[in-house]
C-alpha cells in the first residue's frame, strides 16, 4: 500500500489503483481495467512517413473518431471500439495511400485515471 499525489512515480511500480474523491474511493482496480471502465475504445497514436495534406480531413469523417488531434504527418485520436475496429481504421488508412510510420494504442496512465475521476480538481 502507498499513497501520494506524485502520480507520474507512482506509475512505475503500481499495477493496481484506489482513487479518493472528496473523502470516499471513487474507483479501484487494475489500472489498465479502469482506464478501459472509464474511457471504453483505444487512445490512437499515428505518424506518417511524408505530410499529406489529407490526413485531418480524412481521419474527423471517421464516425468512431472522436477528440481528435492532428497535424499533415501525425495524429492522435480516441477510437471507440477494440482491435477490429482499430485493423479496420489502419486498414482504410493503408488502402487510402496513406504512408504509415506508425500506428500504435498509447496507453493512459495515473494522472489520466484522476482526471478523468476527479473532473480535473486538484
Amino acid at each position: 500500500f502507498f499513497s501520494s499525489h506524485i502520480l507520474s512515480e507512482m506509475e512505475a511500480f503500481c499495477s493496481h489503483v484506489g482513487i479518493m474523491d472528496a473523502g470516499t474511493l471513487a474507483l479501484e482496480g487494475c489500472i489498465a481495467e479502469v482506464l478501459q471502465n472509464l474511457r471504453p475504445g483505444r487512445a490512437i497514436r499515428l505518424s506518417l512517413v511524408r505530410p499529406d495534406g489529407r490526413l485531418h480531413e480524412f481521419l474527423s469523417q471517421q464516425p468512431l473518431i472522436s477528440d481528435l488531434e492532428a497535424t499533415s504527418d501525425t495524429a492522435s485520436f480516441h477510437l471507440e471500439g477494440g482491435l477490429q475496429e482499430a485493423a479496420g481504421l489502419l486498414k482504410m488508412l493503408v488502402e487510402s495511400d496513406f504512408a504509415l510510420a506508425d500506428f500504435a494504442a498509447r496507453e493512459g496512465g495515473l494522472q489520466e485515471i484522476f482526471e478523468e475521476v476527479s473532473g480535473g480538481r486538484a
